[in-house]
């Protein structure tokens, strides 16, 4: 109603990640489509990065693991040229992405580099359930901590998915 291409676009990048989590795979990977077109057409960058993640979103939840990647590395790259707020959730959906997809030593480094010193354990959720799923699956015990404080955080800010993933790597 309030005829903005901004939101418009962003509308769809989420209503489409909402269908395709709800099993309408490929009308919701239509609709991200149809943002991620609206918000190129119009030059909206940061915009069209946030659809991308979107993408990335929708590919990752098919298991398209390499198509997560390649809309997530796409959505780094716009929000380097934004310098838009993105950039720290995309790069934590490419650190879960590049563990699912075995590359766990590139993983690992990009985690370390989110669990900034000081940082609130809402903004380093999906990088202490990675690395610290991959540690214990390595054999060192100090990925425990981390799992435990995912599994924590994620459950106060009810993630389900970061619940279910930290408690499968505890187990």
């Amino acid at each position: 109603r309030a005829e903005r291409p901004d939101l418009q676009a962003r509308a769809l990048g989420l209503g489409g990640v909402a269908r395709g989590k709800g099993g309408a795979y490929a009308d919701g990977m239509r609709t991200i489509q149809d943002g991620l077109s609206l918000a190129l057409e119009r030059e909206l960058t940061p915009v069209a990065a946030e659809v991308y993640q979107r993408l990335g979103t929708a590919r990752e939840i098919a298991g398209d693991y390499a198509g997560a990647r390649d809309a997530l590395h796409t959505a780094l790259g716009l929000c380097d040229a934004s310098g838009d707020g993105l950039h720290h959730t995309c790069l934590s959906c490419m650190a879960y992405v590049l563990r699912e997809l075995g590359d766990w030593d590139q993983a690992q480094e990009l985690c370390r580099d989110l669990i900034a010193p000081g940082a609130r354990p809402a903004e380093t959720l999906v990088a202490d359930g990675v690395l610290g799923a991959i540690e214990v699956w390595r054999g060192d015990p100090h990925g425990g901590p981390l799992l435990t404080r995912c599994l924590e955080t994620s459950a106060r800010l009810n993630v389900v998915s970061m619940q279910c993933d930290s408690a499968a790597a505890l187990a």
